[in-house]
C-alpha cells in the first residue's frame, strides 16, 4: 500500500510541475489525477480483497483447529470416563475374586487320593468297552448320548463321562476328581487325530499319560462271533478276544506287526497307535497291558498326576492362593461354579460336564449353609 501512494504522490508531483510550467491544461491534469486516484483505489480494493480473503481462510483454520480441540477435549473426557469405569469395574471383579477365594478355601476341601486309572475320553471312545475287555465291568450298552453320565469308580480305574478334548472341559473334569476321588494315573482313548488330547492335556503340564486306542469297528466285527444265553450273557467270548501276552508284545511299540494271526490288529486302530507312539506325549498301551504299565509307572514316580498332587494339591488339600491365575484361577473358578451351583442337582456331573461355562462365574453365590462361621451381612457389604 505504501508503495502504491508514494508512486501517486509522484506522479501528481510530475503533473503539478508540468501544469506550472504550462506543459499540460488544468482538464488534463485532473484527468490524470483521477486516474492516479482510480489506479490507487484499484489497488487498495485489491489489497483488501485479499486481506479479506486470507482473513476468511485463517479463521477457517482457526475454526477447524478449534473443533478439533473440542473434540479431543470430548475424547478425552470419555476415556477417562471410560478409564474410570474399567478401574471401577476392575476393582469390583477383584474384590469378588479376593472374596470368593476366600469363601472356597473357608470350605477347606479336601482331595481323596486313589490308586486307580482314569479313563478319558470323547463320547463313544470306548472307556467302558475297554473295562469290559479287561474283565472290570459290564459289557457297555449301545447309547446315542451320554454312554456313561457320571464318574464310576470301579475297583482299578474310573470311567469318566465323555467330554470333548477342549481345555475348559478337561479342567472341569479335573474338578470333579477333586470333588469324588482324583486317579493316580491317566489313559487316554483317542483317534489317529492324537493332536486334540495334545493340545487340551499340555496346558496341564501332565507326565505322559498312557494312550489306549480301539477299533472303531469293534462292535461291528466282534458281535458276530458272539454267543448269549437267555439272558444276554456272554457265554462264548469270540475267537479274536481269546489274546496271549505275545500278542501284547507284538503292541508294545504301538506298532502294527504284519506277522499274523495278531488278533489285536483287528481290536485297535494301528493308525492312532503309531500316532500317539510317534507324537512322544504318550505311552501307548492295550486292556491287556494297561494294569501292569500303570503300576511300573506308580512305582517309578512317572504316572500322570505326579506333578498336581506337589503343585497344585500339597497335602491332599485344594488351596487357591490370594491371585490365582492360569490353570489355577480356572481350576478355581471352575470349582466354585460346580460347588454353588450344580454339586446340589440330580444330575449335577453330567450338566457340569456339558453346560458350565466360566461366565457363571460372575453371578453364582455359594449358600450361606455352606460357608461356616459366615456373617449373613457378609455378602451383600462386599459385593
Amino acid at each position: 500500500m505504501e508503495i502504491g501512494v508514494a508512486a501517486g504522490l509522484a506522479a501528481v508531483h510530475l503533473f503539478t510541475n508540468l501544469l506550472s510550467m504550462g506543459g499540460v491544461s488544468s482538464r488534463e491534469m485532473n484527468d490524470a489525477v483521477n486516474r492516479t486516484r482510480d489506479e490507487m483505489q484499484a489497488k487498495i480494493d485489491s489489497l483488501d480483497d485479499r486481506r479479506r480473503q486470507e482473513t476468511f481462510e485463517l479463521r477457517g483454520q482457526v475454526d477447524r483447529v478449534s473443533k478439533q480441540l473440542r473434540d479431543a477435549q470430548a475424547d478425552l473426557t470419555a476415556s477417562q470416563e471410560s478409564l474410570r469405569r474399567l478401574e471401577l469395574e476392575m476393582n469390583r471383579v477383584r474384590h469378588m475374586v479376593e472374596r470368593k477365594v476366600a469363601e472356597l478355601n473357608a470350605l477347606e476341601l479336601a482331595v481323596k487320593f486313589v490308586n486307580k486309572v482314569a479313563f478319558v475320553g470323547v463320547k463313544g471312545s470306548f472307556k467302558s468297552t475297554a473295562a469290559w475287555l479287561m474283565g472290570k465291568g459290564p459289557k457297555p450298552q449301545r447309547a446315542v448320548q451320554d454312554g456313561t453320565t457320571s464318574l464310576v469308580y470301579h475297583a482299578d480305574y474310573i470311567d469318566t463321562i465323555g467330554l470333548r478334548w477342549d481345555l475348559i472341559y478337561v479342567v472341569k473334569l479335573h474338578v470333579l476328581f477333586m470333588v469324588h476321588g482324583f486317579p493316580s494315573d491317566m489313559a487316554v482313548f483317542c483317534s489317529d487325530r492324537v493332536g486334540e488330547p495334545m493340545q487340551a492335556l499340555v496346558p496341564l503340564l501332565l507326565v505322559k499319560p498312557m494312550s489306549i486306542s480301539i477299533s472303531s469297528n469293534f462292535w461291528r466285527d466282534t458281535e458276530s462271533h458272539m454267543v448269549l444265553n437267555e439272558d444276554g450273557e456272554v457265554v462264548h467270548e469270540p475267537p479274536r478276544m481269546a489274546l496271549t501276552s505275545t500278542d501284547a508284545k507284538d503292541f508294545d511299540r504301538g506298532v502294527k506287526v504284519p506277522a499274523p494271526p495278531n488278533k489285536l490288529m483287528d481290536m485297535y486302530d494301528g493308525a492312532a497307535r503309531l500316532a500317539a507312539h510317534e507324537s512322544g506325549a504318550f505311552e501307548v498301551v492295550t486292556h491287556l497291558n494297561i494294569e501292569e504299565v500303570a503300576e511300573r509307572r506308580k512305582k517309578q514316580g512317572r504316572a500322570t498326576y505326579e506333578t498336581w498332587k506337589r503343585a497344585i494339591m500339597p497335602g491332599g488339600r485344594l488351596t487357591i492362593s490370594t491371585n490365582p491365575s492360569g490353570i489355577e484361577d480356572m481350576v478355581f473358578r471352575f470349582m466354585y461354579i460346580y460347588k454353588a451351583k450344580y454339586e446340589a442337582m440330580s444330575n449335577g456331573d453330567l450338566e457340569f460336564i456339558n453346560n458350565a461355562t466360566v461366565q457363571e462365574f460372575a453371578d453364582v453365590e455359594l449358600a450361606e449353609r455352606q460357608l461356616p462361621h459366615r456373617n449373613p451381612h457378609e455378602t451383600a457389604s462386599q459385593s
